[in-house]
């Protein structure tokens, strides 16, 4: 079986606009480019905690009432 890239079937394609081949092959190097380093997941665990922390932060916070106190 022939490995060819995303990239080189769409580049091979006639009925592939030039958009759509510079796309795919943009694409398929960013995917490139996210599998082969580790920030990506790094990013995402901070995010999943920093979401978790104001969803924990606003879920501990007491009502305040919006408009003016009875004084009794």
């Amino acid at each position: 079986m022939d490995n060819k890239t995303v990239c080189e079937i769409f580049e091979a394609s006639e009925r592939a606009s030039d958009l759509k081949k510079s796309f795919m092959c943009a694409q398929e190097s960013l995917h490139d480019g996210m599998i082969s380093s580790p920030w990506p997941i790094f990013i995402y665990a901070l995010s999943v905690l920093f979401i978790a922390f104001l969803a924990q932060r606003s879920a501990s916070r007491k009502f305040i009432h919006s408009g003016k106190e009875k004084n009794q």
